[in-house]
């Protein structure tokens, strides 16, 4: 059993504990800047961070409202990235007749999007405010600046009533691809297995035919699928259990909403390519960063979706680890191991702390 695939049922909360201490990584090899999964998308924008009601997203039976703030967004004028910085309910004031509890807020820090989950459908008289000096922007070209006191009546935001469609299906590798819809997805309907078919053409495959995955998958879980926390209109897949091919074929039913539960209007076959162009590609793309597991108080594992090489993937000047204190240890070395996916950094000026990070599995 390769590395990969030993920590799949743990990626999540990889991915949400990496953030205590940034990992960098420039240039590698099958790797160009994979900021998208380290960090979120980097937006520029010199004005002080706020939210109209264009910006928002509602629906009258849903608990859930999204507010995009247009640029990065942290809870500290020090800008800290990841769940270190993310926003929760006391940086929103909450009034109006009827409101009810905001329950708690999906951010990380440096996203754009919030969603704010409440403790029954708000109504229309709910008005949702920025907390004075709360939620600050990057500080491009300054100081950050903070959003107080920007606020919006849900009265005057459209309701969403429209279904989600598919942008675009990107394989990753022969194990893994990605889902992007119009919008921001529900985690239940759209991170379960239940809810997706894959019928691969190679005759060893557990998915040849059209079989549910939830229902053919082995013992111990061979999938994984879940909606990304910083940008939940992508919805990642893993399937140790099947190899994809050219023209396998994804079904997605329509028990799957998004977030204010508006159904895929009728069930889609994807193709899944590995050629780039049209409404897939994926073959030739960059690697993602996985995850990162903590060793000892001086290497660290860092997991990649795809075979590395080895030149570019041990030249540490690719890498720089930066301590929640702001502490950036040196790079002494990088080794890439048996498991090719699997990059051993070792660190000194420092230690890496265990709980910063998922634990060896």
């Amino acid at each position: 059993m390769t590395y990969a695939k030993k920590y799949k049922g743990e990626r999540k909360s990889i991915l949400q504990k990496v953030f205590v201490s940034i990992v960098t990584i420039s240039t590698v090899w099958y790797m160009i800047l994979p900021f998208g999964l380290l960090l979120p998308a980097h937006y520029v924008n010199a004005a002080a961070p706020t939210f109209l009601a264009a910006n928002l997203k509602w629906k009258s039976t849903s608990v859930n409202v999204q507010i995009d703030f247009q640029q990065p967004v942290f809870n500290a004028n020090t800008k800290p990235w990841g769940p270190q910085g993310k926003l929760d309910t006391a940086d929103f004031t909450i009034s109006g007749v009827g409101a009810p509890a905001l329950s708690s807020v999906q951010h990380d820090g440096g996203g754009r999007y919030a969603i704010l989950t409440f403790a029954s459908a708000p109504p229309s008289a709910t008005t949702i405010t920025c907390a004075a000096t709360a939620i600050y922007d990057e500080g491009i070209g300054g100081s950050p600046s903070a959003c107080d006191g920007a606020s919006v009546t849900l009265s005057d935001v459209t309701e969403d009533s429209t279904a989600p469609t598919i942008s675009s299906v990107n394989v990753w590798g022969s194990n893994s691809f990605e889902v992007r819809f119009s919008e921001p997805m529900d985690t239940t309907t759209a991170g379960s297995r239940a809810n997706y078919k894959l019928n691969t053409a190679s005759t060893t495959d557990t998915y040849t035919g059209a079989a549910v995955i939830s229902t053919e998958d082995v013992a111990p879980q061979d999938s994984y699928i879940w909606v990304q926390n910083w940008d939940p209109s992508v919805v990642m897949f893993d399937v140790w259990d099947g190899q994809i091919a050219n023209n396998d074929t994804l079904t997605i039913t329509t028990s799957v909403q998004d977030l204010f539960g508006n159904a895929l209007a009728a069930e889609s076959e994807q193709t899944l390519t590995f050629t780039t162009g049209g409404t897939t590609g994926g073959g030739s793309q960059s690697a993602e960063v996985l995850g990162a597991f903590f060793v000892d108080g001086t290497n660290l594992d860092l997991v990649f979706s795809k075979a590395m090489d080895e030149t570019s993937s041990e030249n540490t000047a690719f890498y720089k680890i930066t301590k929640s204190n702001g502490t950036v240890l040196t790079t002494s070395a990088a080794n890439l191991q048996a498991d090719t996916k699997v990059v051993r950094v070792t660190v000194s000026g420092g230690t890496i702390v265990g709980t910063n990070f998922q634990n060896n599995p």
